[in-house]
């Protein structure tokens, strides 16, 4: 039992040390898929709505809403600003659905306000989490190290 003791103290950890955000680039599949009402996502759609997204003891809680991809880097970095010091080693993971530019840009700017950060990963969505938020959704997960 050591090891799963060992095991789900390390998961603990992260948990407490980590943040993950997503945004999609449409509403067009969260009402597809009876999240919202067809209302909000035609309104959503004309307004260029980003609705972003996090985590909170394993809930999807919403965080805000943006418009355009300069306003959601923004966001992020922010975000990203608001949870870390700016002399602290992050490890972080980025994930995209058919949205490699926007994952690259997001690496980009978390590297620029966090030089110490180190992107472990910038890869595509699976296709089970893809057909969720449809193309051009893009997540960000951080962690500070351990110490």
């Amino acid at each position: 039992m050591e090891v799963v003791a060992q095991l789900v103290a390390t998961a603990e950890g992260f948990h407490k040390r980590s943040r993950l955000v997503f945004a999609f680039e449409t509403l067009e599949f969260l009402q597809r898929n009876g999240r919202i009402g067809r209302g909000q996502a035609l309104v959503g759609g004309l307004l260029g709505v980003r609705p972003l997204l996090t985590l909170v003891e394993g809930e999807v809680e919403p965080l805000g809403k943006v418009r355009g991809h300069g306003r959601l880097l923004s966001e992020l970095e922010r975000l990203v600003c608001e949870d870390t010091r700016a002399d602290e080693a992050l490890r972080v993971g980025i994930a995209h659905a058919q949205a490699e530019e926007i994952a690259n840009d997001i690496a980009e700017r978390v590297r620029s306000v966090r030089p110490r950060s180190v992107i472990e990963l910038v890869a595509p969505l699976g296709a089970v989490v893809g057909t969720n938020t449809g193309p051009g959704g893009a997540g960000l997960v951080w962690a500070r190290e351990p110490g």
